[in-house]
């Protein structure tokens, strides 16, 4: 799938609600582990990176890496992980990422599902 951008989500259950509803109308198992990319955008590189070592301690795969946006000072952690996808599994990630989001002034800006492995 490619990537699906939101105008913010209100909580963890509805983030939860749109990936699981997405990836069901593309026919795809959502009882069966899936690898997913998460895009959260941070104000400076000194926070990306902060927030990057907080993801890895879940089990993330994180990337850190200048905006590609030439007119932004934000720093994208590409964030990976190959988890089962269900409404709760959902929920607890979406939290983290809208809580992430909050607390260092970020941007939870999308999700696809990825090649990676």
């Amino acid at each position: 799938m490619s990537l699906e951008e939101t105008n913010g989500y209100k909580n963890g259950s509805q983030f939860a609600e749109e990936v699981v509803g997405a990836l069901e109308n593309a026919g795809i198992d959502v009882m069966q582990p899936i690898a997913l990319s998460f895009f959260l955008y941070l104000p400076n590189k000194d926070i990306a990176e902060t927030v990057a070592t907080l993801l890895r301690d879940e089990s993330y795969d994180v990337d850190v890496d200048k905006s590609a946006d030439d007119n932004s000072a934000q720093w994208l952690c590409w964030c990976n992980k190959t988890l089962t996808p269900n409404k709760e599994t959902l929920k607890e990630t979406g939290t983290l990422f809208l809580n992430l989001e909050k607390e260092h002034n970020g941007d939870f800006d999308g999700w696809e599902t990825n090649p990676y492995v």
